[in-house]
């Protein structure tokens, strides 16, 4: 070896699982040629995002079926970066309703970590599809829109569904939001500067003092604010508390799946940009 090369004089190798339940999460090792060597697991918490419970509703989707109706569900999706570039990739999915072209869906909660670590105004998508028995579910169309625009909504807004082909456009359907409500999160509060012709006269004539002040008012959703829940305990927070797991891990290569390397089969790993396959999902 080189002159400057660093000598190894010991080593060893510590397990997170083991440490964590410790006393302060700390656990020694002493080495054979003496010496005692610490290591500590400190858990990083990610903020804490809030959740929204969103009660969704469609209306007219478009029936695909021969026989009988379309069967609707959604999926919510946020955008992520893969490999190569950036993928849309599934934080919920709803139930399926069977035969039903204005259907009711369940309320459901999200963890705003999971959205944008809680960021309201990036775009998310839902992808609304006619469930099938097979597995291999028709997709109708999506609709593209931020959270806040969900929360400012009311019950008799639409928001378009949209099949998209080539330059073609068509709509499928429409969401309706029958309930939106924020737990645990403080958004930034929106300033309006927007100004009326009179309001600027009168700002105008205003004493001296008065013109000093700030015109702009503070204007809120109050919808947005909520009492603030407790944290949910993390997965260290379990594991630092002496919880044990047990995982079994099973996948399913049967030859119906098709063969993994063919685009379009369930085990399909696109090589080229990291998307995930149906059973990843």
């Amino acid at each position: 070896s080189k002159k400057d090369d660093p000598i190894m004089i010991s080593g060893c190798i510590f397990e997170v699982g083991a440490i964590l339940g410790r006393k302060a999460n700390v656990l020694a090792k002493r080495f054979r040629n003496k010496g005692t060597i610490f290591a500590r697991v400190i858990a990083d918490k990610l903020e804490n995002c809030g959740t929204l419970q969103l009660y969704l509703r469609a209306s007219k989707v478009k029936n695909v079926e021969i026989f009988g109706k379309t069967d609707p569900f959604f999926e919510l999706c946020v955008l992520r970066p893969t490999k190569s570039n950036k993928s849309w990739q599934v934080v919920y999915r709803s139930e399926n309703v069977i035969s039903n072209l204005d259907p009711n869906f369940k309320p459901f909660t999200l963890d705003l970590r999971r959205v944008y670590e809680g960021n309201l105004h990036r775009k998310v998508r839902f992808l609304l599809y006619d469930w099938q028995k097979s597995g291999k579910h028709r997709p109708l169309g999506a609709l593209d829109v931020t959270l806040s625009e969900l929360l400012e909504a009311s019950p008799h807004d639409n928001f378009p569904v949209i099949f998209k082909k080539g330059h073609k456009r068509k709509e499928v359907g429409y969401f309706h939001v029958k309930g939106a409500t924020l737990h645990g999160h403080n958004p930034t509060l929106k300033r309006d500067t927007s100004q009326s012709s009179a309001d600027v006269s009168h700002n105008e004539s205003s004493s001296e003092e008065e013109s000093d002040e700030e015109n702009t008012e503070t204007t809120y959703n109050p919808k947005l604010f909520v009492p603030e829940i407790p944290d949910r305990p993390t997965f260290v927070d379990y594991l630092s508390g002496g919880c044990e797991i047990n995982t079994l891990v099973a996948i399913d290569f049967a030859g119906s799946n098709g063969d993994p390397r063919i685009p379009g089969t369930l085990h399909y790993i696109n090589p080229s940009d990291g998307s995930i396959n149906e059973y990843e999902k």
